[in-house]
């Protein structure tokens, strides 16, 4: 599914190849905002450093 996402001082424009998971994308989202992601979640962050 594509995504687009736009979080500006946080995020470089760019194009990714990367394939996620819909399971991947509340915690790689939460990982954006530096929150917590539950344990019991179980995909995993592919949040990068900036």
């Amino acid at each position: 599914m594509p995504l687009l996402v736009r979080y500006p001082g946080h995020l470089k424009p760019g194009v990714s190849e990367l394939m996620i998971g819909t399971l991947d994308l509340m915690p790689t989202l939460l990982g954006l905002m530096d929150l917590p992601v539950p344990r019991h979640a179980t995909g995993e962050t592919w949040r990068k450093p900036c």
